[in-house]
């Protein structure tokens, strides 16, 4: 055999020995992996937050609902804190966030968060008397996650609530009451900042962060949020 002939030959018998390891690797990954990425997509299912709707916002049926927008769910050891749907709408895409040290004491109404979003930025209080056992590291490498997932992996914070404190708040059919009507008065606040011929069937066509001027998201996020 020439050289050139028994090189080629070598060739092939290399892309066959490399065909047959992929071939190997692809069938342990169909065998192996496709089961176990089926279990966690399945574990994430169970896990995650049902969300119904309210009104035309979203509403996590575990969770307590606060006047300024915010939510604590029972969570493993204490509850979790975050801001609710219509926080999100109203300010849009989160793009910092700040948030109170692991092991902080925080008072029933004391404003020690804070989310920036549409260039300016929003406090936020926590409803009960707790101590911050944990933050949200995911949502400080990315404060968007807060505005994607907000019922979710967006939680900001996780709370040990003092021993006299209880969340009096909004809970289960209750709490979806109070957030429906808080999506009717949203929806109605939205019509006198753009006027009526904004709304279509009560559905506005430009979220509601974009179609807002300054003064208009100061005004309602005085009158939802709670700012000063």
């Amino acid at each position: 055999m020439t050289p050139l002939y028994e090189t080629f030959e070598l060739i092939l018998l290399v892309s066959a020995g490399l065909l047959a390891r992929f071939g190997v690797l692809l069938l342990f990954v169909l065998v192996v992996g496709a089961p176990l990425l089926a279990l966690a997509m399945a574990w994430e299912a169970l896990t995650r937050p049902k969300v119904s709707p309210a009104g035309d916002l979203g509403w996590r049926e575990d969770a307590f609902y606060a006047p300024g927008h915010t939510w604590l769910a029972p969570a493993r050891q204490g509850l979790l804190f975050g801001i609710d749907d219509l926080a999100r709408r109203l300010l849009g895409r989160a793009t910092r966030v700040s948030l109170p040290r692991v092991g902080t004491l925080l008072k029933a109404g004391e404003r020690a968060i804070a989310i920036t979003a549409g260039g300016r930025s929003v406090s936020l209080a926590v409803p009960v008397a707790a101590t911050v056992t944990a933050v949200n590291r995911d949502v400080l490498q990315d404060p968007a996650l807060a505005s994607r997932d907000p019922y979710g992996h967006g939680w900001l914070l996780r709370l040990r609530p003092a021993e006299s404190a209880s969340p009096l708040l909004p809970r289960g059919a209750r709490g979806r009451e109070w957030l429906s009507t808080e999506s009717l008065r949203f929806a109605r606040a939205l019509e006198l900042e753009l006027g009526v011929a904004a709304a279509d069937g009560g559905e506005f066509h430009v979220p509601p962060h974009l179609a807002l001027d300054e003064a208009q998201r100061e005004r309602l996020a005085r009158e939802f949020l709670g700012q000063e």
